[in-house]
């Protein structure tokens, strides 16, 4: 049984002893993520064979050897001759006790890395890698079909290496162990729950009130469930419908009836909505009595959560329970038995989900402090999450099963019963924390608020785990246990944010200067101020502004856009060298309907022009958010006058291009039956043959489309009104190529327009831009 990470909880204070025998785990796996820059890295170092201090509950005497203090040995299991499984020892112990034993049997695997699909989606790239594990695990267990005659299947796990099965003879376990498909077999385990006014300390009230609340992201809850009906979970008849947080609320155990016969689960799902509380909450009852949690239910949920962590977005899993051990350094094994919590994490970092687990609340052990965190935190690709005060009014006498005191209590000091050591990851508040009227402390109640600052920062910018995680673990105050002498960032949710960002450019005099024919930047206005002098940009209310500056590096037409940012902005150009005596270029509030602005203007070359974004005040609310400002300079070729010209003979290309800045010219056709509105041109003559000929782009960065015409025409330089459509005019989507095919003579000249198509969603910027290639070739022999 896991135990959960909570200690005090008023008059219901619980000590359920418990144990986790040897585990196995698939041979030959790396550890996702191995390579993550930062703090990231150094705590995730495999230890495959170093040895491990530890120390197992006592108290759990009838599934546990008595506590020990000795290094991991192989006399935890037993190898059997011919095989390349191993047994753990209390499986055979119980087995040949003539009594139906529950386990595990671990198939052999590996972790490839995610497939390269150049021009695919993440996600589809996620679906793709998950469908072809999947496939590999499930001929896998057809493969041991041999092996596990007679013996009943209680569960298999479709995107997990495991099997659950009803062991009833020594023979069996035997068969299985020789079986080369087969790393290992070992006992399902039960497990205790690790039971224990954060916001403000860890500044979630200040990322809330910047509108930095999670949404669209997920984050996965395995606990004792959820009472939905709560009014902190918002208006929930049932769990997903309109206005409820609670997206799904999953019985994975047996259904005792009750949403949450504990409460324990609950809170954690209520604190970690309190850090996103718009964030989407998957939350799953593994919970079969009195808070005690089993390895089967865990991972039947761990299971669920990879299928449907693509399809819902689920970036953060939460996990407060383990068993009252002291690990060191991370537990890929434990004697020659493998970590089977070490797979279903790789497999959920590669799907940019991060696991965070609780460290454990038994540092004091029997009155004398133990190094070291808890099973399953110490499971490599876990972030382990220790406690901290957060309010000097605690009183730090912490009753069994905690059972230490500390002098006083001391903001963002460590507590004593908090589990630590070099594994620790991030710290956050665990002592006092009050959630639906509970309060209690405990390292349970540190883990989900890291959950949720990490779905915080998903939702702010679309990259994955290994760029947020180490933002996380580097972005805070350093605090020091002086236990061990070791200092961790305590989690701070608002300077997380801004890491993710940048620097906020809130001052005239610090303004992010940028550079290029064309440019984009993402920044943040959260907190920002207006200065003295400051003026009203567009002439209309607003908040604290950013700045930028760029130098334009030629003569002719920008756009700037603030398109893509998460609030109603305002948007100026100015030239000029201070606040106050600045000259407006051009200023816009609402481009096409409310949110985003833009403008267009008359760039001069080595001209300084600089550029304030700021929020408009609606409803006596200054907006605030994710700033994404872009810079489009018009290309060479965006006349049609200016088309370039290409080669005679072919094969051409490909040609790398790019629509950036572009416009359409006046006169110019709808070239693909759309607005479109982002075009550039390219002249081609042949230049001694006439046959079928094939333009074809590739739109490796145009977004949405993009579309390639051909014209033709008898004069070397045309208007839009001279010319005559040869072929094309279908548009290409982000990921494909598209053609057109003409027929080429020696008497015309032809001209290939690339275009960008147009949205259908409100905002200047509207036609698709960015980079492409362009090839031309024969589309069969030319004519003689």
């Amino acid at each position: 049984m896991w135990n959960l990470h909570d200690g005090r909880l008023g008059d219901r204070a619980m000590r359920v002893a418990g144990v986790l025998a040897a585990c196995l785990s698939l041979a030959g796996c790396t550890t996702p993520g191995a390579s993550d820059s930062g703090r990231a890295q150094a705590l995730e170092r495999s230890t495959k064979s170093a040895k491990t201090e530890r120390t197992e509950d006592p108290e759990n005497t009838e599934k546990s050897r008595e506590s020990e203090e000795s290094e991991p040995d192989e006399k935890l299991d037993e190898k059997l001759p011919g095989g390349e499984g191993v047994i753990d020892e209390r499986l055979l112990a119980a087995v040949r006790r003539g009594k139906p034993v529950d386990a595990f049997v671990l198939l052999e695997a590996e972790l490839p890395k995610l497939p390269e699909l150049p021009g695919v989606r993440p996600e589809h790239r996620k679906g793709v890698w998950l469908t072809a594990l999947k496939a590999d695990f499930a001929s896998k267990k057809e493969r041991l079909s041999a092996a596990l005659r007679e013996i009943e299947v209680r569960q298999s796990f479709d995107s997990l290496p495991l099997l659950m099965v009803r062991i009833v003879k020594e023979e069996q376990l035997k068969r299985l162990a020789s079986s080369e498909l087969v790393a290992g077999v070992t006992i399902m385990h039960e497990n205790d729950l690790h039971l224990g006014q954060a916001l403000p300390l860890i500044r979630a009230v200040e990322t809330t009130q910047w509108g930095l609340r999670g949404a669209g992201v997920g984050i996965a809850v395995l606990d004792t469930g959820v009472n939905f009906s709560d009014r902190a979970f918002g208006t929930c008849s049932a769990p997903g419908v309109p206005g409820c947080r609670v997206v799904r609320s999953v019985e994975v155990s047996p259904n005792d009836g009750s949403p949450d016969d504990h409460g324990h689960g609950s809170s954690m799902a209520q604190i970690a909505l309190s850090v996103a509380p718009a964030a989407n909450l998957h939350v799953f009852d593994v919970s079969r009595r009195l808070g005690m949690i089993n390895d089967e239910d865990a991972l039947t949920a761990v299971n669920n959560v990879i299928n449907t962590a693509i399809s819902a977005n689920i970036r953060a899993l939460s996990l407060s329970f383990g068993v009252k051990e002291y690990w060191t350094r991370t537990c890929e094994w434990r004697g020659i038995s493998r970590n089977p919590y070490q797979v279903p994490f790789g497999i959920l970092r590669i799907l940019d989900v991060l696991p965070v687990v609780s460290t454990g609340n038994d540092a004091s052990n029997g009155n004398v402090f133990k190094t070291g965190v808890a099973w399953p935190a110490c499971t490599p690709g876990a972030m382990r999450v220790g406690a901290v005060y957060d309010s000097a009014a605690v009183t730090p006498d912490f009753k069994p099963p905690m059972d230490c005191a500390d002098a006083a209590a001391v903001v963002d000091a460590v507590p004593c019963f908090s589990q630590t050591g070099p594994l620790v990851s991030i710290l956050a508040p665990g002592a006092d924390i009050t959630a639906l009227g509970r309060t209690a402390v405990g390292t349970s109640e540190a883990a989900p608020q890291v959950a949720g600052a990490f779905a915080v920062l998903s939702a702010m910018r679309p990259v994955g785990r290994s760029f947020i995680e180490p933002i996380l673990l580097n972005n805070g105050p350093l605090v020091n246990d002086p236990r061990v002498g070791i200092a961790r960032t305590r989690l701070d949710v608002a300077s997380s944010a801004i890491a993710m960002i940048g620097a906020i450019p809130d001052d005239f005099s610090a303004a992010r200067a940028l550079s290029g024919i064309s440019a984009l930047t993402t920044t943040g206005s959260y907190g920002v101020t207006l200065e003295a002098g400051e003026p009203v940009h567009a002439g209309v209310p607003q908040g604290g502004s950013v700045w930028f500056s760029w130098t334009a590096p030629y003569t002719g037409p920008a756009t700037v856009t603030t398109a893509g940012s998460d609030f109603d902005t305002v948007l100026a150009v100015y030239t000029g060298s201070s606040v106050d005596t600045l000259t407006e270029v051009t200023a816009n509030d609402d481009a096409s309907g409310p949110g985003p602005s833009g403008v267009q203007f008359q760039a001069q070359a080595n001209t300084t022009f600089r550029i304030a974004v700021s929020g408009k005040v609606v409803g006596g609310q200054a907006q605030r958010g994710v700033v994404r400002l872009r810079i489009n300079g018009a290309p060479t070729n965006d006349a049609l006058a200016n088309a370039v010209g290409l080669p005679g003979d072919l094969p051409i290309g490909p040609i790398a291009g790019d629509n950036l800045g572009a416009t359409k010219e006046l006169g110019e056709p709808h070239h693909c039956g759309n607005d479109g509105g982002a075009s550039v041109w390219y002249t081609f003559q042949p230049s001694s043959w006439s046959g079928l000929v094939t333009a074809t782009i590739s739109p490796t960065l145009l977004g949405i489309g993009a579309c390639v015409t051909v014209y033709s025409s008898s004069l070397s330089s045309p208007t839009p009104l001279d010319l005559q459509r040869e072929g094309g005019g279908m548009w290409a989507t982000w990921d494909d190529t598209w053609s057109a095919e003409f027929v080429a003579r020696t008497d015309r000249h032809y001209f290939i327009v690339v275009e960008g198509m147009s949205t259908e969603e409100p905002g200047f910027d509207a036609p698709a831009r960015g980079t492409f290639t362009l090839s031309l070739d024969e589309s069969h022999p030319p004519n003689p």
